[in-house]
């Protein structure tokens, strides 16, 4: 679900509900006039029907006209384990459409509609079942993980849906077991797309939706095991920067530096603009507050504004990445 921090467009969301009215429309109409024997558009056209559906729906449900805009966490980024299932519902109820209006010009009755339904193969079925699986697994993992604290999310004040953060950790490096599950989709997404178009090319009656194959049903449940197990350990390291309390501060402002692996208060843990030590007023392990000093702590010279100072926290013999503070005027 999109947080409720995200600005969301009421006109979106009313127009998103006009299309989904239009589509079931055109599809009850299409529905009756197959019945009656004679098909109304190809199954290219037809294939349309789900995608302009689920864009409407998405956009009556989050005021956003990108149809992943629903696979976004809370901290506004694509998830993972959201995508893969929007993908694969998608791609499937695509599938079923296409491949149905195709029976529909070839083989069914007009009294008869219902025998041009298709079958489910297991190992779509099975495919299917992994992705919400996953979804369950991860959405309860990271929940109880913010809850003891031992992660950090942010609240989003705006989408981010760049699909980097597919296989990015939550500390802006690549997440060898994110990029694993998205390869694995992407390949059995792009079997599953072309042995339907294949499908749509052929003559015959089709009585399933095209089957996977148990080989990447086998790989595509590795890899989830993988994510998720990823998920599970959780090894302290060094401390990571996540966010600021302002994308913008002023000098004597006071500064809030949110993260993770800060550990208790402690006279050998610093904070330091590019490499020179600055005061906190408070310290936890997810938390930092300084303030701005008046002058540039790395030269105690006057602030050349805007300046873009690297803010690291160091734990011991452990050192973040710099998260760059912008100082203005």
């Amino acid at each position: 679900m999109v947080s409720n921090f995200v600005p969301r467009s009421s006109t979106v969301t009313r127009a998103g509900a006009v299309l989904c009215l239009v589509v079931l429309g055109c599809v009850v109409y299409g529905i009756g006039h197959a019945a009656s024997g004679h098909p109304v558009g190809s199954p290219t056209t037809w294939g349309w029907a789900p995608v302009l559906f689920a864009t409407g729906l998405t956009a009556a449900a989050t005021g956003q006209w990108n149809p992943f805009s629903i696979a976004a966490g809370a901290d506004g980024r694509l998830s993972l384990s959201k995508w893969q299932t929007v993908i694969w519902t998608f791609v499937a109820l695509w599938a079923y459409v296409v491949l149905f209006v195709h029976n529909v010009g070839l083989a069914c009755t007009p009294s008869d509609v219902q025998s041009c339904q298709l079958g489910f193969p297991q190992s779509l079925l099975v495919l299917l079942g992994f992705s919400a699986t996953t979804l369950i697994g991860a959405a309860g993992i990271t929940g109880s993980q913010i809850a003891k604290g031992t992660i950090v999310k942010q609240q989003a004040q705006q989408l981010d849906l760049n699909w980097k953060w597919l296989v990015l950790g939550d500390d802006g490096n690549i997440d060898l077991t994110r990029f694993q599950v998205l390869l694995w989709t992407l390949v059995s997404v792009g079997v599953f797309v072309g042995d339907a178009v294949a499908a749509l090319a052929g003559a015959t009656f089709t009585p399933n939706l095209p089957d996977i194959g148990n080989a990447l049903v086998l790989l595509m449940g590795f890899g989830q095991a993988t994510y998720l197990g990823g998920k599970l350990i959780v090894t302290p390291g060094r401390p990571t920067i996540l966010n600021f309390s302002a994308p913008s501060v002023q000098v004597g402002q006071s500064v809030t530096v949110t993260g993770t692996g800060f550990g208790a208060a402690d006279p050998g843990s610093t904070l330091r603009l590019n490499g020179a030590v600055v005061p906190t007023t408070s310290w936890a392990d997810t938390t930092i507050v300084f303030t701005v000093p008046p002058a540039q702590p790395w030269n105690q010279q006057p602030w050349q504004l805007p300046a873009t100072p690297g803010v690291t926290v160091l734990v011991g013999a452990l050192t973040s990445e710099a998260k760059t503070l912008t100082v203005g005027s």
